[in-house]
């Protein structure tokens, strides 16, 4: 590559960045509007903003949370994963809720849209001696965002060595247990009934409990 031809491609990568960076910021200021008027009374974390296309129109949406997703500034507070839909035209608008997530102290929320699916994690401390996560993906099915998967995990924070966790894919009913301890690493597959995809819109608590129970 010659002189010439480097400083021409420098020039192209740092103007493809920069537009990049003013869409993103545009995404972002229309996306804290959108917010703003569905929920007047309160303002836009965009620390807990993820922007990517879930139904598959090729335009960017967004998911949030309406609710402090980690408890510092308003105190242990219930949430919603709240989602919002591109338009061709530009901007957002409200598309979907989901039903109250209950609060707790040391629980942490964040979501993603990665893979035209959004992706709910929480995670905490059960005290002196471990630590957990819960993560929840969800997709476009029949028209509507559904819960299509879970995933579980414990890890030992005393020192010792035993970690442990499941997955479920409810679209094929697929469960993985495991269990590790020390450098071994053991894991139960099953299949079990295949039920209902719970809508998104009807997702909480008791709703994550029933599932992995089933």
């Amino acid at each position: 590559m010659t002189a010439k031809q480097g400083c021409a491609f420098l020039v192209s990568f740092f103007t493809a960045w920069a537009s990049y960076a003013m869409s993103a910021e545009s995404h972002l200021e229309q996306a804290k509007a959108a917010y703003a008027k569905k929920f007047p009374d309160r303002v836009l974390d965009q620390r807990y903003v993820s922007f990517g296309d879930l139904n598959g129109d090729g335009i960017q949406d967004f998911v949030t949370f309406y609710g402090d997703a980690d408890y510092n500034q308003r105190g242990v507070e219930n949430l919603q994963v709240v989602v919002f839909l591109g338009a061709k035209s530009g901007g957002f608008s409200f598309y979907e809720a989901s039903s109250t997530v209950l609060g707790y102290e040391r629980i942490s929320h964040s979501v993603e849209v990665k893979n035209a699916s959004l992706f709910l994690s929480r995670d905490g401390s059960n005290g002196c001696c471990s630590h957990w996560s819960e993560d929840y993906q969800f997709k476009m099915r029949d028209g509507d965002l559904r819960l299509i998967g879970i995933t579980t995990m414990t890890f030992a924070t005393d020192g010792t060595p035993d970690d442990y966790g499941s997955s479920r894919n409810l679209l094929t009913g697929e469960v993985v247990k495991w269990k590790r301890q020390g450098k071994s690493r053991t894991e139960v597959k099953s299949v079990v009934p295949k039920q209902p995809l719970v809508l998104f819109s009807e997702f909480d608590d008791a709703v994550y409990s029933e599932a992995m129970n089933l």
